[in-house]
């Protein structure tokens, strides 16, 4: 049984736990001879299809520690995808070097990113709008412009344009990462990008900063922490890995599309929280959030290995396997940390005084 004296470190166990427990049946299932050619296959796979959804994870979970709250993750991703999709078409028309171009794609794509966050930053922590309808706002809002961007006949008109169900852009060149397996091109820079966003929050104060100022702001203003700066750093580094995102997937699959990102920023959280974070904001850790981010994608790899019923609903089959686990650790561990951190807060303003 846990400790609960200390239970606010040992919930960052949870998820990689999880993945563990995971991997074990998976390589059951899969009935791999030599267990590291099993592990490494499915590394693989889950950094295929969970990168993007990890690096969108980090972004939220840093603003849930904050004591906020950020749904716009999926439209920022969106038009991140579609504005480096079409920036590389362009410049490589103008006859701009490869490598320059996909450097100019990348930069306006982040550039979106940091636009989104500091808008929402303003919006939220200034005007004092609600996060979030003020976050689902801003996501349905890139939604909309990423559907009359990604048009393929920019005279189509902008009501036309509206009605259509689905738009993509594929790349001017092949993407390396479509074609992925482990110790591959695609694999090493997935792997480097997890690994190098890790290191950056690290060794960073802001979720340190982030997490001070979310267990209690009055205390942290008190110590001389710029809460406001610290939450608008906040969302502004949501805003530039939201984009990140949407750049990856569409690195991995090779075009940027307008539906595939749809609602994944709800998941995102629920990635978060269940590597960790709080609602209530106070705590954050990325590595126990990429554990969840795998764990999330080893879900989707036993639904479409058990295959019951069809890989039509696959994707169903692993989001109800995902959030009945989500709510089971919900319900035996949520109502001691609410508690508990109900505890910290009270001591922290009684030491205040």
């Amino acid at each position: 049984m846990l400790n609960l004296k200390h239970f606010p470190r040992a919930r960052y166990l949870v998820a990689p736990l999880l993945f563990l427990t995971m991997i074990i049946i998976l390589l059951l299932l899969t009935n791999q001879l030599s267990i590291l050619v099993g592990l490494g296959n499915i590394l693989a796979y889950l950094l295929k299809n969970g990168s993007h959804l990890i690096i969108l994870a980090l972004g939220a979970g840093l603003v849930l520690a904050a004591g906020g709250v950020d749904i716009s993750g999926a439209g920022v991703a969106t038009i991140g995808g579609i504005v480096f999709a079409i920036a590389s078409h362009i410049a490589l028309a103008l006859g701009i070097d490869f490598y320059l171009s996909i450097i100019i794609a990348l930069t306006l794509s982040l550039i979106i990113g940091f636009i989104s966050g500091s808008f929402l930053a303003f919006f939220i922590d200034t005007i004092k709008a609600p996060a979030l309808i003020a976050s689902w706002a801003v996501g349905a809002l890139w939604i909309l412009v990423s559907l009359v961007f990604a048009s393929p006949d920019l005279h189509i008109s902008f009501l036309n344009n509206l009605g259509r169900q689905t738009s993509s852009i594929q790349l001017p060149f092949r993407s390396e990462m479509e074609v992925f397996q482990f110790h591959g091109y695609g694999f090493n820079i997935l792997f480097s990008l997890i690994i190098s966003t890790i290191i950056i929050l690290h060794f960073s104060n802001l979720p340190r900063l982030a997490s001070a100022v979310g267990s209690n702001r009055d205390s942290a203003n008190f110590s001389g922490i710029r809460s406001k700066k610290v939450i608008k750093n906040c969302y502004i580094l949501n805003g530039i890995m939201s984009s990140m995102a949407g750049i990856t997937y569409t690195f991995i699959n090779n075009s940027a599309t307008t539906t595939g990102l749809s609602g994944i920023e709800l998941t995102a959280i629920a990635i978060a929280i269940l590597g960790g974070t709080s609602m209530s904001g106070g705590f954050f850790k990325p590595i126990p959030i990429v554990f969840s981010g795998l764990f999330w994608g080893e879900v989707f790899l036993f639904a479409s290995t058990i295959n019951i019923v069809g890989n039509q609903f696959q994707s169903q089959i692993a989001n109800s396997i995902f959030s009945l686990t989500f709510i089971v650790v919900l319900f035996i561990v949520g109502r001691r940390v609410t508690d508990n951190f109900a505890i910290i807060q009270t001591e922290r303003k009684t030491e205040d005084k």
